[in-house]
């Protein structure tokens, strides 16, 4: 939302920024609302027509493969795009497989999947010299439309165990098709193109799908945690913490997010939210988290979020207490309607043991706000301890069942 209102502040003083025009509709892309996707979908075809109009050649692919990854399905916008791709260097083989589907239905019928396949196979035959490069496009445009088997047909095993790319691409679609026995050939083939650490992580993925939460499984997650390790790859700590979490290894999870989040990258703040609920499904104490989030605090003084993560875990751990209260009531004075502030310096007031004080925000706490479940905890706990049982029975309902929480924010409900 605070990138959705600093895109349209940027339009306002600069209206014709196609940067930030094409940042808006993308962002309009991921709402859950249909009406929203179309307008973001006519957005974003305005600004590749607009790209095209004066040759700006990286607004133009940006628009490009964005708008290829939505699987258009309105006819108008169907058409529309065809034209304008129409317009497009032609010789670019990528582009002559986006066209080509935008004259079948989503999603593919039978008979258009082998029409397909059969035009799929013309077009290679007839094009000698395409590289790793264009397969690799064509497999993944295959892949967004769940043709995973058609993504196969194009990067044989043969070629994939030559390049990297093409063949984590390749894995991508047999791991969809459940391939499991093809995926093992490939993992261990002689001089297969993937570093110790890749070939370890495949193994674990390999192990968790086709066994699930065994010991070996899990055994062979922590040997590619360890690989990880070795090489500091914050991708890779990435990828095990998604994989580890889908399988429900908690632990495993926070560590490698841990890991990922450590001041060493660069960038790390995607990260907070996993690595917060994974420590919390993970059965780990407030001050724990605290000591994973503090380090990166100095490096990133501008991270909001990360300052109020750390501020709501550093008074769960009694940490910091009265300086947090101070720096809240300075926002107040600065932006008296500032709602999270208010709830900081309610919490801090209420930890103090200074409840009549804490009241003093209530008022404030009342307009509406996003509450997550964490911190609707302690609203409920700020809430009952000024009197107001009724309010923290109707916020105690709107925490969803089986929410994670620190074993502390737990107590806050518990409290009397």
């Amino acid at each position: 939302a605070a990138a959705h209102d600093a895109l349209q502040r940027i339009l306002a003083l600069a209206p014709e920024d196609s940067t930030a025009r094409i940042a808006l509709a993308s962002d309009l892309l991921l709402s859950s609302k249909d009406d929203e996707k179309a307008c973001g979908i006519t957005a974003l075809l305005d600004q590749l027509e607009k790209a095209l109009q004066i040759n700006d050649y990286e607004a133009r692919n940006h628009c490009f493969w964005t708008l290829e990854s939505m699987s258009l399905r309105d006819p108008v916008q169907k058409t529309r795009f065809a034209r304008l791709i129409l317009r497009m260097p032609w010789h670019v083989i990528e582009r002559r497989v986006v066209f080509h589907l935008l004259g079948y239905p989503h999603p593919l019928q039978d008979r258009n999947r082998l029409e397909l396949r059969a035009w799929i196979h013309r077009l290679l035959e007839t094009e000698p010299q395409i590289d790793s490069q264009e397969r690799l496009g064509i497999a993944r445009i295959l892949q967004h439309h769940g043709e995973h088997l058609l993504a196969l047909s194009v990067i044989p095993a043969e070629l994939s165990l030559k390049d990297r790319d093409l063949l984590t691409a390749r894995i991508d679609s047999l791991m969809a098709e459940k391939q499991w026995e093809q995926i093992q050939s490939l993992i261990v083939a002689p001089n297969v193109p993937l570093s110790r650490h890749h070939q370890a992580l495949f193994q674990a993925w390999l192990a968790l799908e086709t066994t699930g939460d065994s010991a070996e499984s899990v055994k062979k997650l922590g040997i590619a945690l360890v690989e990880a390790r070795e090489r500091q790859e914050q991708g890779a700590f990435v990828a095990i913490g998604r994989l580890a979490a889908h399988h429900r290894q908690h632990r495993i999870a926070t560590e490698a997010y841990a890991l990922a989040f450590h001041p060493l990258f660069p960038v790390a703040t995607h990260l907070v939210g996993p690595l917060l609920l994974q420590s919390r499904l993970g059965g780990m104490r407030a001050d724990e988290a605290l000591h994973l989030l503090a380090a990166r605090e100095r490096i990133e003084p501008w991270n909001r979020d990360l300052h109020r993560q750390l501020s709501c875990l550093r008074l769960l751990s009694g940490e910091c207490i009265e300086s947090i209260l101070a720096e809240a009531e300075a926002a107040l004075r600065l932006n008296p309607a500032d709602v999270y502030s208010a709830f900081l310096a309610a919490f801090a007031s209420q930890r103090l043991g200074r409840r009549d004080k804490a009241a003093t925000y209530l008022e404030q706490l009342r307009y509406p706000y996003s509450w997550q479940p964490h911190e609707r905890a302690a609203m409920i706990y700020i809430l009952k301890s000024c009197g107001e049982r009724g309010l923290a029975a109707q916020m105690a309902a709107t925490i969803p069942s089986g929410a994670a929480l620190f074993e502390e924010e737990l107590s806050l409900l518990r409290a009397r």
